[in-house]
């Protein structure tokens, strides 16, 4: 019996190859006659298994918008969907967030009963439906710039501005405990206040900030305040950006242990041009916000700015900045607070308009980072990426959107596997839908690899794998390690000769993921071979013509043997037992047995002649020899 060598193969056992974005679905209805604003404000958010949950507005009949949400499992499809708002509320602002656990939220603006905005938010809990939605903001004063975060116990946090229009107003927050109801709001900022960000760590530490508004209502001072979990928000806020209300902009992000990173674009008066904008920083740790630093250059245009913090503190910010050229930038820092050089995502030469926008970050759980843009390349708006694995360099952008789509609004999230589900809201001719790629960083396993550790020359070898991958099919390849290959799961090889061979099966996603393992077989020799057919069927190869003699420097090479004539036996009855041989020499024979009957043992050969040989006349014997029978004489 032929000893099995089985074995499980998980990925860390394996070899991966270079992994990539899946084919893109559809998330929501397709829209027939549709403008680019039927299927809009898409966002999306995925818990610590990978499933996703996305929201987007939906126009309906006589122009009707209504905010629209779909689920998707980790590596499966998404459902249909379903409507959270009410109609009439022209929703803007969407913004949805999950947990690791699963449970969900999303907030947004939309009109009341009046002309007044308002922010309206629903919950989910895991596996669950959306609640109804809740006014979270003063019905009797308009709204903007919702902002929200859930903790890890599913506590849900909104912040907003509140006041007056065109996101200029006082801003104001509102918190729902897990399993109960939203608090009154209450207002954050001392003053006119713009463009809200919120983000919580894994301990429920809530971090806000925001742009206090000068008088001009241009740019202002990044301020902050935090509020522990269960806690209440710091009475005092903190002034991030430094001297001088020329900030604007902020985006906040915090780690594991509840340290913070904030980024923000700031104005330079003094400039030939009026004035010129870049990009800068501060750090939170333990407590204690740092002094700003810059990030870009500081000799053009540059803002839209975002940034995201891994677990450990690692930082990545990216932005676009318009010099000589428009380009996507990034810069990533260590948790220790060093910035590394600016790394350039995309350049493209021409005018500020149209520019690269909706620029995004996310880290995973081991800090691989992928940045996500919408671009332009004429007649159409597309959506681009690039990955940056730890350690390594961040790769050639890739086009997501389909060629000819005119496509909108790009948004992601990671889970901490490392799987990056992007939305946006594509438009080819007139039809329209909310769009989703799938980054999937994680190649295939292969379980339950049967491969024999021996076999038999001209024997077929039976192997088999078990290939699993969360997001696709695997297509499986095997090389034998003596010129044959195969595909399948489970296959079958003949090995035409014997010795030691290293076997390699090999499973690969359709995000180009590959997976290989090899083992090895030893082939031993076919005890009773076939004579004139080939191990494993066919026709035997030809002989390889024998290398001729060592031949003195610069003497011809001697002419290879010429193999002789085969042996054809001739007509040989009647023949003299001395004119037989004659014969048979002649013909490339030899001569076998001769018989003659046992009474005429002593008389002459003269008196003898052929009667028959074997083999016969026109025959051609694989050893030459023929055998002859004699007579007397007539």
């Amino acid at each position: 019996m032929l000893a099995l060598a089985i074995a499980m193969l998980s990925l860390s056992a394996g070899t991966a190859a270079a992994s990539g974005w899946l084919p893109s679905v559809n998330v929501s209805a397709v829209n027939s006659g549709a403008t680019s604003s039927d299927v809009s404000a898409q966002d999306v958010a995925v818990d610590g298994q990978g499933n996703a949950v996305a929201v987007w507005v939906q126009s309906g009949e006589a122009g009707s918008e209504a905010v629209e949400s779909a689920t998707r499992p980790a590596g499966g499809p998404w459902s249909g969907p379903v409507e959270i708002s009410d109609p009439g509320e022209e929703p803007l602002w969407l913004q949805v967030v999950a947990n690791p656990a699963g449970d969900a939220a999303v907030v947004w603006v939309g009109y009341g009963s009046g002309s007044q905005l308002i922010v309206r938010a629903a919950t989910r809990p895991a596996g669950g439906a959306w609640s109804e939605p809740v006014e979270l903001s003063d019905p009797e004063s308009d709204a903007d710039e919702p902002r929200i975060a859930i903790d890890e116990q599913g506590t849900v946090t909104a912040i907003w501005t509140a006041g007056e229009l065109n996101g200029y107003g006082v801003v104001e927050a509102a918190t729902r405990p897990a399993g109960g109801d939203w608090g009154e709001p209450v207002e954050l900022s001392d003053g006119l206040a713009s463009q809200p960000q919120v983000a919580v760590d894994p301990q429920g530490e809530v971090t806000a900030v925001w742009t206090l508004l000068d008088t001009a209502r241009d740019d202002g001072v990044i301020q902050s305040k935090t509020r522990p979990a269960a806690g209440e928000w710091s009475p005092e806020a903190v002034d991030v950006s430094g001297a001088g209300a020329l900030a604007s902009e902020p985006t906040i992000a915090v780690d594991a242990q509840g340290d913070a990173t904030a980024v923000w674009g700031r104005r330079d008066i003094p400039a030939p041009n009026g004035f010129l904008t870049f990009v800068q920083t501060a750090q939170r740790v333990d407590g204690v916000w740092s002094t700003p630093f810059t990030l870009s250059n500081e000799d053009g245009l540059a803002g839209d700015v975002d940034v995201t913090v891994d677990p450990q503190g690692n930082a990545t910010a990216i932005w676009f900045y318009w010099g000589t050229a428009r380009f996507v930038q990034v810069r990533s820092r260590t948790a220790a607070g060093t910035w590394g050089q600016t790394a350039t995502l995309s350049k493209k030469s021409g005018s500020l308009e149209p520019q690269e926008g909706e620029l995004q970050v996310v880290a995973d759980a081991d800090g691989d980072v992928t940045a996500l843009w919408g671009s332009w390349a004429a007649p159409n708006l597309i959506v681009r990426s690039a990955h940056l694995e730890v350690g390594g360099t961040w790769s050639t952008p890739l086009t997501l959107s389909a060629p000819g789509s005119y496509s909108l609004w790009p948004q992601m999230a990671v889970a901490p596997q490392g799987y990056v589900t992007a939305v946006w809201s594509g438009r080819q001719g007139t039809s329209q839908a909310v769009r989703s790629r799938v980054f999937d960083p994680v190649a295939p396993e292969l379980g339950e690899v049967t491969i024999p550790a021996s076999g038999m020359v001209g024997e077929p070898v039976a192997m088999s794998v078990d290939p699993f991958d969360l997001w696709s099919p695997v297509a499986t390849t095997w090389d034998f390690g003596d010129g044959g290959t195969a595909a399948g799961a489970r296959v079958e090889h003949c090995f035409g000769s014997p010795g030691e061979r290293t076997v390699t099966v090999t499973g690969t996603d359709l995000a180009a993921n590959a997976t290989s393992t090899t083992r090895t077989i030893t082939i031993a020799p076919d005890p009773s071979p076939p004579i004139g057919i080939a191990p494993c069927g066919g026709a035997l190869p030809p002989d390889p013509p024998r290398p001729p003699a060592s031949q003195p420097p610069g003497a011809e090479p001697a002419p290879l043997p010429v193999a002789p004539p085969a042996c054809v036996v001739p007509k040989l009855a009647g023949k003299t037992l001395k004119a037989a041989k004659r014969s048979i020499k002649a013909a490339n024979c030899k001569v076998g047995l001769v018989r003659k009957p046992k009474w005429l043992q002593g008389a002459g050969r003269r008196a003898l002649v052929v009667k028959s040989s074997n083999p016969k006349a026109g025959a051609s014997p694989a050893n030459g020899k023929v055998h002859l029978e004699l007579r007397p004489k007539s």
